[in-house]
């Protein structure tokens, strides 16, 4: 289920192509880089800005700079050849490899989901009804029967959720949900807490994530119910409706075309993998920081040159192949690190690998229908090629820079600070590192408006219809950089 739901996670709908607010082009060569009103707008909402106290055409006008300065790097980029980067070139096959299974996506599920008035009506009826609900969350349905056993023995939601939540607050207060509506959680869950009687406690309800004891403390339906109300609410209830009824396609689609695959992961392998993974790296199962890779290609070295006599061990089989541990560790190049396995975990590690396999499979499937000659899979292979350069272009800008030890010394004593220079040693240097790199950017920016031209249809920019226009009276609040309504 969780890599299905990877594969749910990764769907986008295609659309036509929207017409160019700016074009940043080459005079010397025939490169040129568009940026069309959908990029603009998705940008403009999502992307952290500088500007979050600006409004309408000039709030439009400054967010577009810093997107042409982006083109800028890109184009510069591209004339460098940085596109043809080895890790350029490999991240985009596997990005090119995703928009193919995307498209597949639309093709054998979204395609064919619909939804009907009464469908979307019952739901609103059922949005209507508030329920204020408490679980306890379980491992096993063995181990849910046995909480259910306590709780109709006088034991509390209280007592036992300090032992069944690693979320501070819901340990503390029972598994209290509070009020929730329709389409807030998950459909089994949902199920469950609309038909269990107030004040009694449920049998096991499996979720996608676990089992889990309901108890529902109250329930209110609203008593008016309008047409109005109805019609606001119709496109996020739509949505709601349209993706559960896509997941269990795409859960039925998944399983009948796996099915005659018969793909078995080799139990042993996975358990020396795990093994040698944790006398190597340590215990990954540990949180990781935001964004840190699960695992780096020099890790996967490692561990390829430490086993080298198990490397033909069989991992993986299914109809018609096999993959090794060797082939597999390969493989794990061309994958995203996000995506990438924790090699300590016995259970993450079989699991990516299943999907792995799949992920083939489909992209197999994919290449059979011809759908990599799609412009959807055109257009997000351009998107990755120009989002790629830029950030090999800057990584190529920033590691020129070198933060000196008297550099660092000099601000310490200049500042004054309180501490002592072992202490904010660090914090200094990465402060004189970032000013470092916006006065470098500002100069590359600066000839690269030289070098390149630069043409804006202000009068398609201005006409870009964006939360601003739509709510014009509610204040922005610049949050990390981000407008928040």
């Amino acid at each position: 289920m969780a890599g299905l739901l990877a594969w749910l996670a990764c769907q986008k709908e295609q659309v036509p192509r929207p017409k160019s607010v700016a074009v940043v082009a080459d005079p010397a060569s025939r490169l040129r880089i568009e940026i069309d009103e959908k990029e603009f707008l998705y940008s403009y909402e999502f992307t952290p800005s500088p500007n979050a106290n600006l409004r309408g055409a000039e709030a439009k006008k400054k967010h577009l700079d810093l997107l042409i300065d982006k083109k800028l790097l890109t184009l510069e980029g591209f004339r460098l050849g940085l596109d043809s980067d080895e890790e350029v070139q490999i991240a985009l096959k596997w990005y090119r490899e995703k928009a193919i299974r995307q498209k597949l996506y639309q093709e054998v599920v979204q395609k064919k989901v619909t939804i009907t008035d009464d469908e979307l009506r019952e739901a609103f009826t059922r949005w209507k009804t508030r329920v204020r609900v408490r679980h306890l969350p379980a491992a096993t349905e063995e181990e849910a029967w046995e909480l259910r056993k306590k709780l109709l023995a006088g034991a509390t939601f209280q007592e036992l959720s300090r032992d069944r939540f690693k979320d501070e607050a819901y340990a503390a207060n029972g598994g209290d949900l509070g009020w929730v509506r329709w389409g807030q959680l998950d459909e089994n869950f949902e199920k469950a807490m609309y038909t269990l009687p107030v004040g009694e406690i449920s049998k096991p309800v499996r979720s996608r994530w676990a089992y889990h004891i309901i108890k529902v403390e109250n329930r209110i339906t609203d008593a008016l119910i309008t047409e109005s109300e109805f019609h606001n609410k119709a496109p996020s209830l739509r949505k709601i409706l349209s993706m559960r009824k896509q997941e269990k396609l795409a859960n039925q689609f998944v399983q009948e075309f796996m099915r005659p695959k018969r793909v078995r992961v080799y139990g042993p392998s996975v358990v020396f993998l795990a093994e040698i993974s944790k006398r190597l790296f340590g215990d990954q199962e540990k949180p990781l920081p935001p964004f840190a890779p699960r695992l780096y290609n020099e890790q996967i070295q490692k561990l390829q040159d430490h086993i080298q006599d198990r490397l033909n061990d069989v991992l993986v089989v299914f109809e018609g192949g096999q993959w090794t541990i060797g082939e597999f560790l390969q493989k794990l190049r061309y994958v995203h690190t996000d995506s990438r396995p924790v090699m300590t975990s016995k259970k993450n590690l079989k699991n990516v690998i299943a999907r792995m396999v799949r992920d083939e499979f489909l992209l197999e499937e994919g290449y059979r229908r011809g759908l990599h000659r799609s412009d959807y899979v055109r257009q997000e292979t351009e998107y990755w090629r120009e989002e790629l350069t830029y950030l090999k272009m800057k990584k190529a800008l920033f590691d020129t820079i070198q933060v000196t030890e008297k550099e660092i010394r000099e601000e310490y004593e200049r500042r004054k600070y309180l501490k002592s220079y072992e202490e904010v040693r660090e914090r200094i240097a990465q402060k004189i590192l970032e000013k470092k790199q916006i006065m470098l950017l500002r100069r590359v920016l600066a000839q690269l408006r030289q070098r390149y031209e630069v043409q804006i249809d202000e009068d398609r920019l201005l006409a870009v219809r964006t939360t601003d226009d739509i709510f014009p009276h509610k204040q922005k609040i610049q949050m990390f950089g981000v407008r928040i309504r």
